[in-house]
């Protein structure tokens, strides 16, 4: 009998079946990505940013009734980015931000994918700009032919 319950059951009998662990919820990964953040030694500037963020993903999947960070789907991280009022640029950094945070959740098994390399990032146009004026360029040219024509004569007089 104790080798049909075994054949049945996949185990010796009395031996206790292991417990599943209960998928991690989005404030536990967001507090053991900190942890990591502080442990790295990141600036304190780049830990707040990061500290924002999570704030702001826990919030919004609190609202959404999302529980566990394995929960969130593509839908659910679209929208999260779609509720952001960043510029682009701003934009760009955080879900930069956030792809580290599905990236360190892949390797911590809180995760299967990195939902956030799926979105496009934020398109970032700056108009060129000169960084002298017109007026400033004369003087700078000016003064490099001012400086050629002596280092010339200079060189001239160096021969003698």
């Amino acid at each position: 009998q104790m080798i049909l319950e075994w054949e049945l059951t996949g185990r010796a009998p009395g031996q206790q079946v292991a417990k599943e662990a209960e998928p991690a919820t989005v404030k536990q990964v967001c507090q053991e990505m900190e942890a990591e953040t502080v442990a790295q030694g990141l600036a304190p500037s780049t830990i707040r940013k990061y500290r924002t963020l999570f704030t702001q993903l826990t919030t919004f999947c609190e609202k959404r009734g999302i529980a566990h960070f394995e929960r969130i789907d593509l839908a659910a991280i679209r929208a999260f980015r779609q509720s952001w009022t960043d510029s682009n640029y701003s934009a760009s950094k955080k879900l930069e931000r956030l792809r580290t945070i599905y990236s360190f959740a892949i390797q911590s098994g809180h995760a299967k994918q990195n939902l956030a390399k799926e979105l496009a990032k934020p398109k970032i146009t700056e108009p060129p700009t000169m960084p002298f004026t017109k007026e400033q360029m004369i003087s700078i040219l000016f003064a490099c032919e001012t400086h050629q024509q002596s280092g010339q004569r200079r060189s001239q007089h160096d021969r003698r």
